[in-house]
């Protein structure tokens, strides 16, 4: 890797990460097609400008790590990933190592994000996954996330091991189908990449 594609990749980070798409499946198909080896130097790398993005969300979001009961739900959420993690990720990521399927799970992504997108504006008050008749308003804040919404979000999070598939993508279309305000919703996704990346 030369130093012009060092920083064309970091730039690729930057501004991907914290968008819900996948910054890793763009760093793939971007190394892909600047014919750069995806070997344990690339792996390091990937780590290292990714750290970047953890230490921009320690910085804006200090106080909230403070929150006894936040980093529980943090912790829950976190559990799925870290299970699957352990267990079976080195398969999942040698078994389903393609270009191919990283576009695949990109575009595919993106279609479910438009779709939810449209459930969330057709029911304001009241998302298919969300039973209580009475709900009005969604979440309105991180502490209103219950431990068990925290662990559907946690499951949620655990599909971004495929491949292209956004660690944040997933967890928003899994909150706005719990009714959880957006805001709040993306505040708790970059929480909870500090543990996850």
């Amino acid at each position: 890797m030369t130093n012009i594609q060092a920083i064309m990749l970091g730039i690729l980070e930057g501004f991907t990460e914290f968008l819900p798409i996948s910054s890793t499946g763009h760093l793939t198909l971007a190394s892909h097609f600047m014919q750069i080896v995806q070997n344990d130097q690339f792996i390091v790398f990937e780590i290292a400008i990714q750290l970047g993005a953890i230490l921009a969300v320690l910085f804006f979001f200090w106080k909230k790590f403070f929150d006894l009961n936040l980093l529980t739900k943090l912790f829950i959420a976190f559990l799925p990933t870290a299970i699957i993690g352990l267990t079976i990720y080195k398969y999942i990521k040698t078994m389903l190592a393609s270009e191919f399927l990283v576009a695949t799970t990109l575009i595919l992504g993106g279609v479910i994000l438009v779709m939810v997108e449209k459930i969330y504006k057709n029911y304001p008050t009241q998302p298919p996954l969300v039973k209580e008749r009475s709900i009005v308003q969604g979440v309105q804040s991180t502490e209103e996330i219950s431990f068990k919404k925290a662990f559907i979000l946690g499951l949620a999070q655990s599909v971004a091991m495929i491949p292209g598939v956004s660690r944040s993508g997933a967890t928003i279309v899994a909150g706005l189908l719990m009714n959880i305000e957006r805001k709040i919703l993306v505040e708790f996704t970059f929480l909870l990449a500090v543990p996850t990346m």
